[in-house]
């Protein structure tokens, strides 16, 4: 079944918010620091640029206190990101812990027929993972909330110093964003694949290591090692395409990132010289300042292609529980 990346992210913030219940404000104070922490941060690259430009113009006293701003904000913003890393990782604690909970007590409550149905071993993997996978995705909620300010502050930021800069940029990163997400949808695929194999491995695993005495008394080793050699094949078939496909998403994603830097950078030196200026004209803190923030979208675009993959796996892994 097709999963939209829409559908999917509501249905993991469904999830985390029902099972964060008794920490629910936690998480959202965890939210707010974390995202303080960011906006802070995005003030760097133009607090360095005051710094260059003072440099460049022998203004050094003048370049010190702006570096002493600098640093002071770069403190800041660790002293609200630490406290809220604490919290949010309690917030996954939890959640693993109810959603563990959870899923016994359907398991437990279902019909005999039911369980019969069902090998302990599959049962046992699909609440380890969906558990595991909602835990992760509660603990790993500042990747998200750094990706959305930092991809929106620069554009910004961007956008104020030149409206061409910004719409070049804006563009630029929602064509990288789409490849991306064309490679995940791939990804996601090969995922469940992987999932569904790596269960019936590890049902069969159990069932022989469970009855030892049985498959030596029968003489069964031979053919038992051959069955789990099947199925340990039918897992390294879909992971190895994965390997293949998420090269190619990196290579697609690095060299589309790092030409669009140049090209913002080259564009806002074209537009200042055009302007009337000389070449030596150009504020250099300026051209680090528009690098920098060229830099971070980029480079928040290359970590939603890895932090996507880790979604679409944790969404694939929550998943697992659905026929409990």
């Amino acid at each position: 079944m097709t999963t939209t990346a829409g559908s999917a992210i509501r249905t993991l913030y469904r999830a985390l918010w029902q099972h964060a219940e008794g920490v629910r404000g936690q998480l959202v104070g965890a939210a707010a620091l974390l995202g303080g922490s960011q906006l802070v941060r995005l003030a760097m690259p133009w607090l360095a640029a005051q710094a260059i430009n003072a440099l460049q113009k022998g203004q050094v006293p003048v370049a010190g206190r702006w570096i002493a701003v600098l640093m002071g904000v770069y403190l800041v913003s660790w002293l609200l990101h630490g406290p809220g890393r604490v919290l949010e990782r309690n917030v996954g604690v939890r959640v693993r812990e109810r959603l563990s909970d959870q899923l016994y007590g359907r398991i437990t409550a279902a019909p005999l027929a039911w369980r019969d149905g069902h090998h302990s071993g599959e049962l046992q993997h699909r609440v380890h993972q969906a558990s595991r996978a909602l835990s992760d995705f509660a603990q790993n909620q500042f990747v998200y909330v750094q990706s959305a300010l930092s991809f929106a502050g620069p554009l910004v930021a961007l956008a104020l110093l030149s409206h061409t800069s910004g719409l070049i940029a804006l563009v630029g990163y929602i064509v990288i964003g789409a490849a991306i997400l064309r490679f995940d949808k791939a990804l996601m695929v090969l995922a469940r694949q992987e999932n569904d194999a790596d269960r019936r491995y590890a049902a069969a695993l159990l069932d022989f290591v469970g009855n030892a005495s049985t498959v030596i008394g029968l003489r069964l080793q031979a053919a038992s090692a051959k069955l789990l050699r099947r199925r340990m094949e039918a897992v390294s078939a879909p992971l190895k395409r994965a390997v293949v496909v998420n090269e190619g998403k990196w290579f697609a994603v690095d060299m589309l990132g790092l030409g669009l830097t140049w090209l913002l950078v080259a564009i806002y030196v074209w537009q200042a010289i055009s302007a009337g200026g000389a070449a030596s004209a150009v504020m250099l803190g300026t051209v680090f300042m528009i690098y920098q923030y060229a830099q971070q979208a980029a480079s928040v675009v290359s970590s939603m292609a890895a932090n996507f993959q880790n979604f679409a796996r944790m969404h694939t892994d929550y998943g697992s529980a659905e026929p409990i």
